[in-house]
């Protein structure tokens, strides 16, 4: 069923039940071939100052580059998701100093198989200053917790609709509720992949990019963006996707990120 409720017959399903898909970690293209794999290290606290150290990982076995915040300091900032949205607020490649949600990436482990990376990122040191968390919307309204101190407030969009009680006034029934709606976990069979390869060595010329993404064409022109390159510059294919549900929609730092790295080492990445 489209979103207008017109009938969508289904044409994929033939592939699905014989051959099967070819998703992001099922990729064979020969500009792949002796790809390494980036890792990266998240941070286990919601709000906290950090202090990342990677010596120890960066002399592990198979490891080809480590990254930290400081070595992007030099890229033009992350594009903004929506253009209306304050850039002091914008979100940095990696943590900088600190860590405001858990999960966010701190450091990246370039390594020539996959399970080095894994092996490598646990020797990451990433030292941590807690600070108190934001987690209810109506706690961060209150300012009184910042995540951007700088800014001094926590409001990112503010939509001036008019008085709300100018509004209600001479209406008959008002009714005011508190509405509890559960927290939704999109939770796709397969979780966010990517690759790419330069036409070049060195990281010039052509850059073609493969992810596990709703929106293909938002996404090849946010990473031409990020990496200074026209949007022709980019060669996008979306695989078949395992499941979204809306999760992979936009683009993530790790998309924009695995060029970059790539670019620098020399070499080719998923």
């Amino acid at each position: 069923m489209s979103i207008l409720g017109t009938r969508v017959l289904r044409i994929e399903d033939p592939k699905f039940l014989t051959i099967g898909g070819t998703y992001a970690d099922d990729l064979r293209d020969p500009r792949l071939d002796g790809a390494g794999h980036v890792t990266y290290v998240r941070a286990v606290m919601a709000h906290a100052r950090v202090t990342v150290d990677t010596t120890e990982a960066a002399g592990a076995p198979g490891v080809i580059g480590v990254f930290t915040a400081d070595d992007f300091r030099n890229l033009a900032p992350m594009p903004l998701p929506l253009p209306m949205l304050p850039p002091a607020m914008n979100r940095t490649y990696l943590a900088d100093g600190t860590t405001r949600y858990v999960g966010e990436p701190v450091a990246i482990i370039v390594t020539e198989q996959k399970y080095d990376g894994e092996d490598a990122a646990e020797l990451v040191s990433v030292d941590y200053d807690p600070l108190p968390a934001v987690v209810d919307p109506r706690d961060a309204a209150k300012d009184e917790v910042l995540l951007f101190p700088d800014v001094g407030n926590n409001t990112v969009l503010a939509l001036e609709t008019g008085d709300p009680e100018a509004i209600l006034e001479g209406c008959e029934v008002v009714v005011r509720a508190e509405i509890r709606n559960q927290r939704v976990a999109p939770v796709p069979l397969e979780v966010r992949g990517s690759a790419c390869s330069w036409e070049n060595a060195d990281g010039t010329g052509r850059l073609t990019f493969w992810s596990s993404t709703q929106n293909p064409h938002d996404a090849r022109n946010i990473i031409a963006e990020a990496l200074s390159l026209q949007p022709e510059d980019v060669h996008f294919i979306a695989p078949d996707v395992g499941g979204g549900f809306g999760a992979k929609f936009g683009v993530s730092v790790e998309d924009l990120l695995l060029g970059e790295v790539s670019r620098r080492l020399g070499r080719l990445f998923c």
